[in-house]
């Protein structure tokens, strides 16, 4: 078997724009699987739903790789519990690099990176497993995003930020230069965050403050 080609966890929107970014890249999409209940539907755009994850063990771990198209909107618990399931099972997650985005030089992918189309990753930056850069955000200079970050749509993070992990920044919020966003954090669609943020917490506004 091919090995470019793969399975796709999750039957959602986010399970489309990953197989239509796989698709893009070049791979062999064997199917998807949901994760939770036995789906409605025999298809997504043409490419078949297998079933539950159950289906995936029919393919060994050298034989198939595996890209994470459940969704992570305020809470990526699913998503995160899915990916490390199947990655201490043996299973690959390769970065995935839509070919419209832009990955300049010197930027480290670690396993299960989502690189959607019109994003721009610059120079020095880290961007940890199982991280989603969405469509069209924007992640600048030297920056260090740990693991099953969500930077959403439109979102930019300004040069040498450091995310923690399981953070997530909403559809077109900004976090200025420099800052540290605590693990779990989460920041509201169209926020501004011009200070660190040291705490699991909801920041919403401009500037953002803590959702009380």
């Amino acid at each position: 078997m091919n090995r470019r080609s793969a399975i796709i966890l999750g039957t959602g929107g986010h399970a489309r724009v990953v197989l239509a970014t796989a698709q893009a890249q070049g791979y062999q999409v064997l199917g998807l699987v949901d994760i939770k209940e036995h789906p409605q539907e025999s298809k997504i755009d043409n490419v078949n739903i297998l079933g539950l994850e159950a289906e995936i063990f029919k393919y060994k771990p050298q034989e198939v790789v595996l890209l994470n198209g459940i969704g992570s909107v305020g809470d990526n618990r699913a998503r995160k519990q899915a990916y490390l399931k199947f990655k201490n099972l043996g299973y690959e997650f390769p970065a995935l690099i839509h070919p419209n985005s832009i990955i300049e030089k010197h930027v480290q992918l670690v396993a299960g990176v989502q690189v959607m189309a019109g994003s721009i990753i610059q120079v020095g930056s880290l961007i940890g497993e199982n991280s989603i850069i969405n469509t069209g955000a924007i992640v600048e200079h030297d920056c260090e995003l740990h693991g099953h970050n969500h930077i959403s749509p439109g979102a930019v993070v300004c040069g040498g930020c450091v995310l923690g992990q399981d953070v997530h920044i909403g559809a077109r919020a900004t976090v200025i230069q420099g800052l540290k966003i605590a693990p779990g954090a989460i920041v509201g669609a169209g926020a501004v965050v011009i200070n660190d943020i040291s705490n699991v917490g909801v920041f919403v506004g401009v500037p953002a403050k803590e959702k009380i």
